[in-house]
């Protein structure tokens, strides 16, 4: 049977299913043999969603006694039994190449006459209702971790915190959307006390459903930019979206954000418990004063307002001051699980950055600052800040690269970044796309400042090895379309592809892990 290339799995996707498949079909074999019970029928499945007799066609119907194994997308997370859900630009090829692959019937947009098809207007939701019903099986707290920028940081800390104390189960790399986040809450292993989500803002709804099937005990929110702009309008649908987490939350959940946001300090009504932290204001629940930059890394002292008391906290190979937010994020998260303040500061000094996210290290004689897997103009002003507080005896170099979904602001955003690397340190910078170089061409900078402006990666990367010498720092900084790590691998090799097996191999376990789970058990 032949698909449009188009409409199905990509060959890479194919090649990770080829793999993934037979484990988890292995594994779910097993679970189901000694415990057919604990899983769903579709009957039931269909009550719960509400999806009338009508909605299912003929082949459907046929299968209203089969036990389902989960809900689905297709792809590397596909398993036997399951009902695999249309999302996003799935075309119907994708359905056909998931019943050719062992699922029992899927959810589309329209009838598939031949194979078992669900039809909805909005999979999405029906998705989010199912697997918010496996997630019911689960009594584990879980902790949501949203917003424009520092999500992923935010996140990592916030884990490290948590293993001092608790079985801790956290998503790995970017698995933050519908569909992941769906996929995981089905599968989370039973040894685990707490569960950490990061959460995308990317498309309209989907962070109300993502609290639906999350259920958050803790939502912590970062700070909120232009980020994903364009698919909202404006920065006021942007806040609509953030503040959707509630919908899923209990009643005595708690949000953790900063105060020293305006956005964010007004984001949510008074009846939800809201706990603020500061780099400035003592009137915040958790502050930090006394930050120093050092070559070791960051240090600080967290002040809790309600008990007075102050608490050392060290963050080795960490040089943004930013990032003490973080860390404070992490602090108050740990607190409100009931960690202890010791275990807190020993799991945010056990913190390291990874792959392309605010990640630093020496390669050649070159500091190498690698944060390019997005971009707006806070986190731009936070990199370079980092970067001008290291000491460096040679050149500082930028590399910039165009900014993504900006919509209507694109030209004011990427005007504003020249503005940021003109106020800073750097000796030269180096962009790259059409975007920064038109901004390039129409916004003032210092005399002191060398600008050059490529389209052509061959010739960015010449660059930069002519002027990246032993003893300075680059900085590699734009959404990840630019693909700037292609730079980083290309100009220093060794280093790069070292810290990526070194990111890589936690998160591919941690997949394998996900897949080969089955650890979900119906209640009594």
């Amino acid at each position: 049977m032949e698909y449009n290339s188009k409409q199905c799995l990509s060959r890479g996707e194919r090649l990770v299913a080829a793999v993934s498949l037979p484990l988890g079909n292995q594994k779910y074999r097993a679970v189901k043999r000694k415990n057919e019970s604990s899983f769903f029928t579709l009957a039931e499945l269909c009550k719960v969603a509400n999806i009338s007799p009508e909605q299912l066609n003929s082949l459907a119907k046929e299968r209203l006694t089969a036990r389902i194994s989960g809900i689905c997308r297709s792809g590397s997370r596909l398993l036997k039994d399951c009902v695999c859900v249309q999302l996003y630009e799935d075309g119907v090829g994708v359905l056909r190449w998931a019943i050719a692959h062992g699922a029992a019937v899927c959810v589309a947009r329209e009838n598939i006459p031949d194979i078992p098809c669900i039809i909805a207007e909005e999979p999405v939701a029906v998705y989010g209702t199912l697997c918010a019903l496996y997630r019911s099986r689960s009594d584990v707290p879980a902790t949501a971790v949203l917003g424009s920028i520092g999500k992923t940081t935010a996140k990592k800390m916030v884990e490290a915190v948590y293993k001092t104390q608790y079985n801790t189960f956290c998503d790995a790399g970017n698995d933050n959307q519908v569909d992941c986040v769906g996929y995981i809450a089905q599968h989370i292993p039973q040894r685990a006390e707490l569960w950490v989500q990061e959460v995308s803002e990317d498309t309209p709804g989907c962070i109300c459903q993502i609290s639906k099937i999350l259920r958050p005990k803790i939502a912590i929110v970062t700070a909120i930019d232009k980020s994903h702009i364009s698919e909202y309008g404006s920065e006021a649908g942007i806040l609509d979206e953030i503040r959707s987490i509630e919908v899923g939350m209990p009643s005595d959940g708690i949000v953790i954000t900063s105060m020293d946001e305006e956005n964010t300090r007004t984001l949510f009504q008074k009846d939800r418990a809201v706990k603020f932290v500061s780099l400035s204001n003592p009137e915040a629940d958790y502050s930090a004063k006394e930050i120093e930059i050092g070559s070791n890394g960051l240090r600080f002292s967290v002040l809790e307002k309600d008990s007075g008391r102050s608490y050392p906290a060290f963050l080795p190979y960490v040089y943004a001051k930013h990032n003490a937010v973080s860390a404070l994020y992490a602090f108050a998260a740990g607190i409100c699980s009931g960690i202890a303040p010791e275990n807190i500061l020993k799991g945010l000094a056990a913190y390291r950055a990874g792959g392309i996210r605010q990640n630093i290290y020496r390669a050649r004689g070159v500091t190498v600052y690698a944060d390019c897997y997005n971009a707006v103009p806070k986190s731009i002003r936070s990199a370079a800040n980092a970067c001008d507080t290291i000491e460096v005896d040679g050149k500082r170099v930028a590399v910039i690269g165009d900014v993504e979904e900006t919509g209507e602001f694109e030209k004011e955003v990427h005007r504003e970044i020249v503005e940021i690397i003109d106020q800073s340190k750097f000796d030269l910078l180096l962009t790259f796309g059409e975007k920064m170089k038109a901004a390039v061409l129409t916004t003032p900078h210092r005399e002191s400042l060398t600008i050059k402006s490529f389209l052509d990666r061959k010739a960015l990367n010449a660059e930069i090895r002519k002027s990246c010498r032993r003893g300075g720092i680059v900085l590699f900084k734009a959404s990840h379309k630019s693909r700037l790590d292609r730079c980083i691998a290309s100009v220093f090799p060794l280093a790069y592809y070292r810290n990526a097996l070194a990111y890589a191999l936690p998160q591919i376990i941690w997949r394998f892990r996900v897949i080969n789970s089955w650890t979900l058990k119906r209640k009594p």
